[in-house]
C-alpha cells in the first residue's frame, strides 16, 4: 500500500512540475477555438479575430468546480458593466461539464460560453478557475484568479483601446 502510494504521489509530482505555465502577459492570445457555443446570437462567431479592437475576458471554469461556480456571479457582474463597452466576457469550459444549458440558465448567465477542449492546453491553464484579460491588441494584458480580476484591470484595458476602435 505504501508502495502504491509513494509511486501515485511520484507520478502526480512528475505530471504538475512538467504542466505548462500560463501564458504570460504581452504574449499573444490563442485562438478560442469553441466546438459549440451559448449565449451567442445565431450565426456570429465567437473567436478572436470577430473581436478584434475589444478587450475580451476568457473565464476557465466547469460547472464540477466549487470555486469557478462561486465567481460566476463576479463574471456575470463585469458582464453586465462593461458589454457595452467594448468588453468582451466568455466563459470557456471543456466537455466535462454536464447538463451545460440547464446549469447555464439556474445560474442567470447571459454572457456567451464557449465549449471545447485543447484551448486549456494553449493558454497554460493548469487548475480552474483562470482567467485571462487580452488585450485590444490580441495579447494577454491580465491573468489570474477570477476573485482578483477588479474592475481596474478592466479599465486599464479599455483605457489603452486606440480612440477609432472604441
Amino acid at each position: 500500500m505504501l508502495r502504491t502510494c509513494t509511486l501515485f504521489l511520484a507520478s502526480a509530482l512528475f505530471i504538475f512540475s512538467h504542466a505548462g505555465e500560463p501564458l504570460a502577459v504581452g504574449a499573444a492570445a490563442p485562438q478560442l477555438g469553441a466546438k459549440k457555443t451559448f449565449n451567442v446570437p445565431a450565426g456570429k462567431v465567437l473567436d478572436l479575430p470577430s473581436l478584434k479592437g475589444h478587450v475580451v475576458v476568457v473565464d476557465f471554469w466547469a460547472t464540477w468546480c466549487g470555486p469557478c461556480v462561486a465567481a460566476i456571479p463576479h463574471m456575470q457582474q463585469l458582464w453586465d458593466k462593461y458589454k457595452s463597452k467594448e468588453v468582451a466576457v466568455i466563459g470557456h469550459t471543456d466537455g466535462s461539464s454536464e447538463n451545460l444549458p440547464e446549469f447555464i440558465k439556474s445560474k442567470g448567465i447571459t454572457y456567451p460560453i464557449s465549449v471545447g477542449t485543447d484551448i486549456g492546453n494553449a493558454y497554460g491553464v493548469s487548475g480552474i478557475p483562470h482567467v485571462f484579460v487580452i488585450g485590444h491588441d490580441g495579447k494577454i494584458f491580465w491573468h489570474g484568479h477570477p476573485a482578483e480580476l477588479k474592475d481596474e484591470v478592466i479599465d486599464q484595458a479599455l483605457a489603452k483601446v486606440p480612440a477609432k476602435t472604441k
